[in-house]
């Protein structure tokens, strides 16, 4: 890689994260138009409480200081 992607660090949800949330994807504006009020607010409120989760196991993994043993190469096979 170049010398900007070498050192580039990209954190995102694994696709296990994304599969496990309602509808096996992350909401977007359309489901405003797909889902009842109701609906949107469960599937909302779940799409953020686990977001908060995966914010505080980030958070865990930079005060342990143990980022470095879960970061892959880019395009690495799960």
């Amino acid at each position: 890689g170049s010398e900007t992607t070498d050192r580039m660090l990209i954190v995102c949800p694994s696709p296990a994260f994304v599969e496990g949330l309602p509808f096996g994807k992350i909401p977007d504006r359309r489901d405003f138009y797909a889902l009842d009020d109701d609906s949107r607010l469960a599937y909302w409120r779940t799409v953020l409480a686990e977001s908060r989760r995966l914010g505080e196991e980030l958070e865990e993994v930079i005060d342990r200081e143990t980022l470095p043993a879960r970061l892959e190469p880019i395009g690495a096979p799960d």
